[in-house]
């Protein structure tokens, strides 16, 4: 993806940050083991942090596109395929 769709890196990393950022919020597990005496978070926050999620997906969701739909998709994905094998 990185090769075919330019800037993806960027895309993805916005992505997977929200994600991750949201996962922490929803988790149970988190507040059991890390929270530190801070409380959870409210609901507004946690549908304010899945409107982000959603928002920066856009971006990420188009360069999956891109790669895919990329006329080097299926000779660049078997050379980093191979490579990684």
């Amino acid at each position: 993806m990185f090769e075919l769709s330019p800037g993806s890196h960027i895309a993805a990393s916005d992505y997977t940050h929200e994600v991750t950022k949201l996962w922490a919020l929803t988790t149970a597990d988190e507040w059991d083991t890390g929270n530190q005496g801070v409380e959870p978070p409210a609901f507004p926050t946690i549908v304010e942090q899945l409107r982000a999620t959603q928002k920066s997906y856009g971006s990420f969701g188009k360069a999956l596109s891109d790669t895919v739909n990329h006329p080097d998709y299926d000779d660049t994905f078997e050379r980093v395929a191979t490579s990684q094998c």
